[in-house]
Parts: C-alpha cells; sequence; structure tokens
C-alpha cells in the first residue's frame, strides 16, 4: 500500500516546494494563487493535471464552485464553497479515480477536498485533516465529537473513530498531533501527551490495524 503522509504544515510546505521547482503542476497552481492575490472575482481559473481538468468557479470574493473531468467525464459540485484566508487550494494528490486538493484551514489546520471520478459521488470536504490513503479512498481527520480522531472511507462514507484520554493540553485536539500516516494495512499515529511542557516533549506513539471494512 502506498504510505500517505500529512502534518499540519504540508501546505506551507507545499508552497515552498512549488516555488522552488517549477513542474507544470507548480506553474498551475501558483498562476491560480497569483490571479486570485490580484483580485480577479466574477471569473473562471483553470487547472490541468495531465489528462483532467479542475475550474474554479467564482461568485463574488467570498464563494466559489469547483468543476472537474477529463474528456470522458464531467462533474460540478453541487454546494458553494466559502472562500478561505489562503485563496484557492492546490492540488496535493491524484490518481485515475480521485483528485485530492489541499489547502490551510488556520493553525495546525489542513482542509483536503475529494473530487471523485463517479457519476453517483459528489465533491467531500474534510477539515483538520492529518492523513490520506487514495488507493483505499480513507482520510483521517480530527472531527468535532469527543473523538481524537476519526478515519473514513471517503466513497462508501463508513467510519472508524480512535478515542484517546491522554492528549496535550492545548486548545485544538488537532494541535497535540505530530505525524500520521497509513502504512500496510496500519494507521500510524504519534502525537504529544497529557505530559507534554514547552521543554518537556511526550511524544507518545500508536500503531492502529485498519478494519477491513473500511477498505472496498
Amino acid at each position: 500500500m502506498e504510505v500517505k503522509i500529512v502534518v499540519s504544515w504540508v501546505f506551507a510546505f507545499l508552497i515552498l516546494t512549488l516555488s522552488c521547482v517549477k513542474t507544470k503542476e507548480a506553474e498551475h497552481f501558483e498562476k491560480i494563487q497569483d490571479q486570485w492575490y490580484v483580485n480577479l472575482r466574477d471569473t473562471v481559473l483553470n487547472q490541468k493535471i495531465e489528462e483532467k481538468y479542475i475550474r474554479y468557479v467564482f461568485q463574488g470574493d467570498s464563494t466559489y464552485s469547483i468543476e472537474w473531468g477529463n474528456q470522458q467525464f464531467h462533474k460540478k459540485s453541487t454546494s458553494k464553497l466559502d472562500v478561505l484566508g489562503s485563496g484557492v487550494p492546490g492540488v496535493l494528490d491524484s490518481n485515475e479515480e480521485t483528485i485530492l486538493l489541499s489547502q490551510s484551514c488556520g493553525t495546525s489546520c489542513t482542509t483536503f477536498i475529494i473530487l471523485p471520478f463517479e457519476k453517483n459521488q459528489n465533491l467531500k470536504v474534510f477539515d483538520f485533516a492529518v492523513a490520506y490513503d487514495l488507493k483505499n479512498k480513507l482520510i483521517a481527520y480530527v472531527p468535532s465529537s469527543d473523538s481524537f480522531i476519526r478515519i473514513e472511507n471517503f466513497k462508501s462514507g463508513r467510519t472508524k473513530d480512535i478515542t484517546e484520554d491522554n492528549v496535550c493540553p492545548a486548545a485544538s485536539k488537532n494541535e497535540c498531533i505530530e505525524s500520521a500516516r497509513f502504512e500496510s494495512n496500519n494507521f500510524v499515529l504519534k502525537w504529544q501527551g497529557k505530559e507534554w511542557q514547552p521543554n518537556k516533549p511526550n511524544l507518545l506513539e500508536k500503531v492502529i490495524p485498519i478494519d477491513l471494512n473500511l477498505i472496498e
């Protein structure tokens, strides 16, 4: 299984990397960001990833919808998205069935946007996302409930909640997470425990088996 690692600073790292390596994807992404920050409004911004395309359709300066597809497939989001302070999302990863967008949603916060290439599936948004596995259609994120982490199959909607009481005394649980990744049939999580202090780390780790019913 392909291992995917996402930490809270992935968006900043992505921007830094793209600014140094002028790939076609980087040029498309930078063009979109540049167009946004020079205050183009009520317009359509386009991005191309190999044979796939994405269109950001703006309504004023506060909302937008997304269209995506290829020569044989076209889809449009049924809901509008709010424009965040970081502008528009960029492509983090993709395969034949999915495009994964990512952007910062604040301190220690990353938003994932799933664009599926299936007629009966629509766009999905995951705030406070920490890891992904496109091959098995899995996203790990910090939910608004009491659970520490939720793993969700973004196609079937099936979920697995991970509870943990030993977490650092931060204002938000996601600030305690050091790293997260999918590895083989496991989810590997590292975080700071309740004994954490500014000069005294309390790094904890769990290897959590993935339920087979989460994987299609």
